[in-house]
């Protein structure tokens, strides 16, 4: 089952932006696996420790997709995001834990599934425009299924892990608003991970 994981990801080698820490052809090494270690941690602090006041339901995930996409662009290898998500999840259990910190469960959501699904949208998508496309998708997903778990959490008159993510305002305040702007976070934080990850051309390195 894991027989694949961290080999070199072909759509992401062909298309990074960045170059990437390791030798692609060959294992994953230890300055790849402490990078990809590092921005999970960063993933997570930046989703509860960095407020960007901007008062925008779903803004979240612009948070947590900027430090993953630098760990995947630097670590073009499958399951670098589900890694990155994984140590996110671990970090805050400990933030929340150790009482640093209480979790929104929207941007919970956001920060679980987004390397799982960026890792799908490479994986299963050719390099070029497509991917482009893909990422912008995944973004948009991502941000739809955090929405529908703050919407349910709203309803049912739940905060967050922790006792916070509450928000401000009631429902008649927030959905309307809500409805708009997390598919319009979701597609802009999906963009800004395409940018960060891919050259506008790719260079072939096939015939």
């Amino acid at each position: 089952m894991f027989r694949n994981l961290f080999n070199v990801e072909p759509s992401l080698a062909a298309s990074i932006r960045l170059p990437a820490l390791g030798r692609i052809d060959q294992p994953i090494q230890k300055i790849e696996l402490a990078t990809l270690i590092v921005m999970g941690v960063t993933a997570a602090a930046a989703s509860h420790f960095i407020e960007l006041n901007l008062r925008i339901p779903g803004h979240s995930i612009v948070r947590v997709i900027f430090p993953i996409a630098v760990g995947m662009a630097l670590v073009p290898r499958r399951g670098a995001g589900s890694t990155m998500g994984l140590v996110a999840a671990i970090s805050t259990i400990g933030f929340v834990g150790a009482g640093f910190s209480s979790a929104g469960l929207g941007a919970m959501t956001s920060l679980l599934l987004c390397g799982i699904v960026l890792d799908t949208v490479v994986a299963w998508t050719r390099s070029g425009w497509p991917l482009y496309v893909g990422l912008a998708c995944a973004g948009l997903a991502v941000n739809l299924a955090a929405f529908g778990v703050r919407a349910a959490s709203r309803l049912m008159g739940l905060g967050g892990i922790g006792g916070g993510g509450g928000g401000g305002g009631g429902w008649q305040a927030w959905f309307p608003r809500a409805v708009v702007t997390y598919p319009l976070c979701g597609l802009a934080a999906g963009i800004l991970c395409a940018v960060i990850l891919l050259r506008f051309r790719r260079t072939d390195t096939g015939p």
